[in-house]
């Protein structure tokens, strides 16, 4: 906040205002149970209906239902193949990775089953881990609702249920329950009800000046944001990344006939084609002297 007030003095005085349980890891209320707050949803959303936003009003109203009738549709396809009494898919995949790294740490029982100290082999740190009050020193399994590394290092030797210890957001049920909602089709256009005078609006365009240059089509990213990577392309013959088959210097570079191709010539009269006679060759004065 010190080096804040330096850069800022009103930006210190605002994040104040607001309140560090807003904004502060820290002071986060653990009811609310996420770790941190981003547009993540909102970005990738956005990607799927970037198609939609130049198209007049009606179709894109039109076209956002399908768009969302189709995603609702498939993840309830797809998660009528899970396990219904278990996490999904992505936390248990979660878990695994940190089960995975228990080796770097070391498991001291207080009282097994219930109270465990964990100890960091490489930075010493040391962690308090109370499973029957689901509480890390580390915070995070109260602030995610989601087992930490500490607490897999104590619960993997009882190969757990795991939905006992995560917190029921992250569970199959809760997943379905997310798109149990059906997003019904619109009728045809034809079939819409007609508006009565007063709930007409006369809406006016959204873009009264068009400016110079072709319409930006792509968001803008922010100042920290890494550029999206570059698809590299490769060589059809040599098969290595940085060049194509133009310009590879392992193929049959400079073997293209530089001869003059022939031509064909079409008779003005009759309409027919005709291949026109190879140029002929011109004699060396050597030759002609001889």
């Amino acid at each position: 906040m010190k080096d804040m007030n330096k850069e800022n003095h009103a930006a210190m005085v605002y994040l104040e205002k607001a309140g560090f349980e807003s904004w502060f890891r820290a002071f986060f209320d653990d009811t609310s149970k996420y770790e941190h707050l981003n547009n993540n949803f909102n970005e990738s959303f956005n990607f799927i209906a970037k198609n939609l936003r130049d198209k007049p009003i009606c179709r894109l109203g039109i076209l956002y239902n399908q768009l969302v009738m189709s995603l609702f549709h498939k993840r309830r396809k797809q998660s009528a193949k899970w396990n219904p009494n278990g996490l999904v898919p992505t936390a248990m995949k979660m878990i695994g990775k940190l089960c995975n790294l228990v080796g770097a740490f070391k498991v001291d029982p207080c009282m097994s089953g219930k109270l465990y100290e964990v100890t960091n082999e490489g930075s010493k740190a040391v962690f308090i881990v109370n499973l029957e009050e689901k509480q890390c020193n580390c915070l995070q399994w109260q602030l995610r609702g989601f087992v930490c590394q500490h607490v897999v290092c104590c619960l993997k030797p009882f190969i757990p249920d795991w939905t006992k210890y995560c917190f029921h957001y992250y569970t199959v049920a809760a997943y379905r329950a997310t798109y149990v909602q059906v997003v019904f089709p619109f009728p045809s256009q034809e079939d819409w009800p007609e508006l009565e005078e007063h709930e007409k609006v006369e809406l006016e365009s959204a873009i009264k000046i068009r400016k110079s240059g072709r319409p930006r089509v792509k968001r803008r990213r922010a100042w920290d944001e890494p550029k999206a990577p570059t698809k590299a392309y490769s060589c059809s013959g040599c098969k290595s990344t940085g060049h194509n088959k133009s310009t590879c210097e392992v193929g049959d570079v400079g073997k293209n006939p530089k001869a003059k191709r022939q031509r064909t010539q079409v008779d003005g009269v009759t309409f027919t084609f005709f291949d026109r006679p190879a140029p002929k060759k011109k004699q060396s004065s050597s030759t002609i002297w001889h």
